[in-house]
């Protein structure tokens, strides 16, 4: 779904996990600490086979044993696990606990494959079901038998018969966490096993799985008046700690959501949220496709946009006449029609009733600063062109701010000359979100319509962005920056093209400069080139001097001296008029 904002979150899921069957999976066995991706690269490797000693850290962790296989790190009583092997503490646990068994010589192989089946069995152990599955049968009949009549195998594609993907894995324990445990219950000569009201995931781990509406933020409420504390989420009337997780981004959205229960305090802290499938409606338009918003106060807004510019007609949704709206990360009154139509962002409208009326809706005005200097002593970003600056002041307790990169929140300290900042200010000063890009494109610009110029040979058009203060033409080249919506925001023509040459960048002496006579806007350049001839040369309406961009004509000769100008070698780089 749509996100009611740009993605804050500050654990992001591995790449070759998201959008597969097991995403949520192990979305939430990550966030438990129960499988996690690689130390490398993140990478969960859900096709990958799990191997004898990854399960038992995976069957001890899910049954809340983590602190207790940490302490038993050390011998086993395997002959074929070594005292330094990194599972000993969960092979030890897994063994005293019966989850998981040696084999019929004594050793565990802990870099075996383990079979699906295997694998259901040591859960149904986990689970309290032995007793049942080896009446049911035993191994493996029984076992999958119990599995199967309490949904375990719901979502799994491998053969019982086959080693167990990691995928699969993950799809198994999350299956379990929410069932039902069997718990021994008559002891002596009465022994019998009952199905307890007890689950893995609230009774053995203290985590707390819910449904409700996410109203308010440490930003903002979607009732407005003071928001909770800055690390607080509302859900429906209830606060939760925000951990780490991406909860800001769902305001406003009904959304299924996991948090630690402290048994000491009862505090809450959310370790995974996610939207509930078919309880939010939403549509989000760039501020390109919109076409126009129409409506009195106190009644029903038509909003207008193009859903597909391929499309024949637009689409036209109605906003609720008491929507909530939330301005630039902030509750806002009084919204105006011209106030959902921003030159640069975007607009979602959400429909978290689901009634065919968006009632909620979030607008993004954003401005681009490209970054030039960093000071990581005052939290000062300058603009190469300069639009101005940012201060991120960490120090500053009366303003909120983030910078997101990539879906993840980043520090001031990993910001890059270039980069593109597109950033939100609420209309009271103290919420500052930006949204850093660093794509690029290098090469020459080989087409330019009404849509947008074609780089090299790419296959897309790329507009340019309001910010950027130059024109782009036909044969410039250069690096080509793009801000988060893909929108031409800076342009450095000094980068190397291509076969490691700058074309546009040449070497003379300069020995003149003044302004063409009768015209204000361009200035005159007399140059003794490399080639050992003179040229005079026009300037174009906006030049860079040095570190200074967007000077107009005469501030260049003036600063250069005009007529007093002292000769000099000078760098110089032209554009496609060769101005």
């Amino acid at each position: 779904p749509a996100l009611s904002r740009y993605s804050t979150s500050r654990v992001t899921l591995a790449p070759d996990i998201s959008g597969t069957q097991y995403e949520e999976a192990a979305e939430l066995l990550g966030a438990l600490g129960i499988m996690v991706g690689d130390a490398e690269d993140g990478a969960f490797r859900p096709n990958d086979n799990i191997i004898r000693s990854e399960m038992a850290k995976v069957a001890v962790y899910s049954v809340g044993l983590e602190d207790i296989a940490k302490s038993s790190m050390g011998p086993t009583k395997f002959p074929d696990v070594p005292a330094d092997h990194w599972a000993t503490g969960a092979i030890n646990v897994a063994d005293q606990q019966g989850m998981v068994i040696g084999d019929d010589v004594g050793t565990f192989r802990p870099d075996d494959n383990v079979l699906l089946q295997e694998a259901v069995a040591i859960i149904v152990r986990a689970m309290g079901y032995e007793p049942a599955a080896e009446d049911k049968g035993g191994y493996p009949s029984g076992y999958l038998y119990i599995a199967s009549s309490n949904q375990l195998l719901r979502g799994l594609s491998g053969s019982a018969t086959e080693p167990a993907a990691r995928g699969d894995i993950a799809q198994l324990i999350f299956n379990a966490l929410t069932v039902n445990l069997m718990e021994q219950v008559g002891f002596g000569t009465n022994v019998s096993y009952e199905v307890v009201d007890k689950t893995l995931l609230y009774d053995k781990l203290n985590v707390e799985k819910g449904y409700g509406q996410i109203t308010g933020t440490g930003e903002t409420a979607l009732t407005g008046g003071s928001t909770t504390d800055e690390d607080r989420i509302v859900i429906d009337k209830n606060q939760f700690l925000e951990g780490d997780t991406n909860a800001k981004q769902y305001l406003g959205y009904n959304v299924l959501y996991y948090a630690r229960i402290d048994k000491t305090t009862d505090e809450k802290t959310l370790i995974n949220v996610r939207p509930q499938q078919n309880k939010n409606k939403v549509v989000k338009v760039n501020s390109d496709d919109i076409v126009d918003v129409t409506g009195d106060a106190g009644q029903n807004k038509s909003f207008e946009y193009w859903a597909d510019r391929n499309d024949r007609n637009h689409k036209t949704v109605a906003i609720a006449a008491d929507a909530a709206y939330i301005y630039n990360g902030k509750y806002k009154e009084g919204v105006t029609n011209q106030d959902l139509k921003p030159t640069s962002g975007n607009v979602t409208l959400l429909d978290a009733d689901t009634n065919g009326i968006y009632e909620i809706v979030f607008v993004n005005h954003f401005t681009n600063l490209v970054v030039d200097t960093i000071s990581t002593v005052t939290g000062r970003v300058t603009d190469k062109y300069l639009n101005g600056s940012l201060v991120f002041d960490k120090d500053n307790a009366e303003i909120m701010y983030s910078l997101v990169k990539d879906g993840a929140e980043i520090e001031l300290s990993e910001l890059k000359e270039w980069n593109v900042i597109s950033y939100t200010i609420s209309d009271d000063k103290t919420l500052i979100k930006g949204y850093v890009s660093d794509a690029s494109i290098n090469g020459m610009v080989t087409e330019a319509t009404e849509d947008g110029f074609r780089i090299g040979n790419s296959t897309e058009l790329h507009k340019k962005a309001e910010s950027y203060p130059n024109e782009i033409q036909l044969r410039d080249k250069g690096n080509f920056y793009l801000d988060i919506e893909s929108k031409i925001a800076a342009v450095d023509t000094n980068a190397t093209v291509d076969n490691g040459q700058n074309l546009n960048k040449k070497y003379a002496y300069l020995v003149g400069a003044a302004m063409n006579d009768g015209f204000e806007t361009t200035a005159q350049f007399k140059l003794f080139t490399m080639s050992g001839e003179t040229q005079i040369l026009n300037s174009s309406n906006k030049m860079r001097l040095n570190d200074k961009y967007g000077q107009d004509p005469k501030t260049v000769v003036d600063t250069l001296g005009g007529a007093s100008l002292t000769p000099q070698i000078v760098v110089y780089e032209t554009n496609s008029n060769n101005n």
